[in-house]
């Protein structure tokens, strides 16, 4: 059986690969273009962009079932406009259709305990776990869905957050939000459940429960923390509860960044608790006291493996850099023009070798009944040309796909329409000429829709701006910001006036 695990190089994934080795053929899919040192010498090794629905096809070939173990609370470029909520959408829904045409059997999802309420009454990240569940399911290729709390053990971000925090404070302030409950679960514990779901038959998608059995608040989970550290420490509980205030103090203590901590900080308020299936009972069974002293020991109970060379690994090395080129490149699939360069490119949320600054924007989209991304696509310009008629004007091609959007004459920006990658649900299109874009650039517009969330999403994926980046940070991506919301408005309208 070979099993995909994306967010390889995460903590749950990493545990799972040097855990089950031996046991599955596991390709890790990760951003890099070269292994991580850890990895074992009989894993594969897929260098994979997820933004790019076909590097996720690629990785997904071949592979009986997949582990999406992937968040997108941290920057995946340079500058990025839009929510981690409408990110993650778009990573979901490429992973899900990969996934179908691969034929993958089953996808493993790891989320979040969902509290027994309104999911309006949810925070952000526990409704965002929901949606991307929803969406993981959207091509009908079944989903377990697991749900966990506090997953401890050495190198986990939540619990070494927790550790940092009563490491380094003698005396501890204590919010409301530490009085909500939670049923921690050891990461030993939760890789069992995974490796019983991997090898169950299951044609349909299921939602698992996977808390640890001890339930408790999160500043007597402190507490205990700070016993195991063996460390005293003194709590002063006080009535109110601020986020911002917490998330101010967690990342002053921890480091950590304002990104990860502030959707972690906001779901604190609900109470994470909830009973596993009676079959997987025995399997959760390692009681707070014994997960925390092997945690802040680092006792991790998994086969250690040596450092590898990373170039005596399999899946060739020499292929790295090819495959985990920039995805607008990936996207081609051999059709784009010429003037869609294929150089090299860099770690996405940073320079290239070339100076090159990257792109990513993603804007959350209402979508009107009975419409689709073929819609959306011929809309916009229709629509940005009637908004901005005094200073721009738009010229379609129909035959070639080509759009061009041209303001006193100039050509700003020419994208290009990639018929064999765009369907009804996905519009998918490239920067491919104008002053606005840096030459060669590989920067890609695109529209889908999600119609399982009632939503559309657009997202421009590594745009190379022409103008240098501080004069760029604050006019054109602004503006650009300003027209994608406005067309949200636009679109929200001419739904509303379908259901009068």
């Amino acid at each position: 059986m070979r099993i995909a695990v994306t967010g390889a190089t995460g903590f749950v994934g990493r545990s799972f690969i040097q855990r089950f080795n031996g046991d599955y053929r596991i390709r890790g899919l990760g951003r890099s273009s070269r292994p991580p040192g850890w990895l074992p010498r009989k894993a594969e090794w897929q260098p994979t962009d997820l933004y790019s629905l076909l590097d996720a096809e690629k990785a997904l070939k071949g592979c009986d079932l997949a582990l999406y173990l992937v968040h997108s609370m941290l920057p995946s470029a340079r500058l990025n406009q839009g929510s981690f909520e409408d990110t993650d959408l778009i990573l979901a829904d490429n992973f899900a259709r990969a996934a179908k045409k691969a034929g993958v059997k089953k996808i493993i999802y790891l989320g979040g305990i969902l509290p027994d309420k309104p999911e309006a009454d949810l925070s952000l990240h526990l409704r965002s776990r929901k949606e991307v569940e929803t969406v993981l399911g959207s091509t009908g290729v079944p989903v377990v869905a697991l749900r966990a709390a506090l997953v401890l053990g050495a190198g986990g971000s939540s619990f070494e957050m927790m550790r940092k925090l009563v490491d380094r404070l003698p005396v501890m302030v204590c919010p409301s939000w530490t009085s909500s409950l939670s049923n921690p679960v050891y990461i030993d514990d939760l890789l069992s459940v995974m490796n019983a779901v991997c090898q169950e038959e299951r044609k349909r998608s299921a939602v698992v429960n996977v808390p640890g059995p001890d339930q408790l608040s999160y500043i007597d989970l402190m507490d205990l923390t700070a016993r195991s550290l063996g460390k005293k420490r003194l709590f002063l509980p006080i009535s109110f509860y601020s986020p911002r205030l917490s998330l101010l103090w967690i990342q002053l203590i921890t480091g950590s960044s304002h990104e990860l901590v502030a959707p972690l900080v906001e779901s604190l308020k609900h109470d994470m608790v909830a009973t596993p299936p009676a079959k997987y009972k025995k399997l959760l069974s390692t009681g707070i006291q014994l997960a925390l002293q092997k945690s802040v020991q680092g006792e991790l109970s998994q086969p250690a493996y040596p450092r590898n060379p990373p170039l005596s690994r399999t899946a060739g090395t020499s292929k790295a850099s090819a495959i985990s080129r920039n995805s607008a490149v990936s996207e081609s699939s051999g059709s784009v023009p010429n003037s869609v360069s294929t150089a090299r490119a860099g770690t996405p949320g940073k320079a290239t070798a070339g100076g090159q600054s990257l792109v990513r924007s993603v804007q959350r989209l209402p979508l009107p009944k009975g419409k689709d991304a073929i819609f959306l696509a011929e809309l916009y310009p229709i629509w940005l040309q009637g908004r901005l008629r005094s200073i721009l004007k738009i010229r379609r091609d129909p035959d070639s796909g080509v759009v061009g959007f041209y303001a006193f004459g100039l050509k700003l920006l020419q994208l290009q329409l990639n018929e064999q990658r765009s369907d009804p649900t996905r519009q998918l299109y490239y920067v491919t000429g104008g002053l606005l874009a840096a030459r060669g650039s590989r920067g890609r517009l695109e529209f889908r829709t999600l119609p399982e969330l009632n939503c559309a999403l657009s997202a421009v994926h590594d745009f190379q701006p022409a103008l240098p980046w501080y004069i760029y940070k604050f006019t054109q991506a602004p503006i650009h910001l300003w027209v994608m919301n406005s067309f949200a408005r636009f679109l929200q309208k001419f739904k509303d006036s379908q259901g009068s």
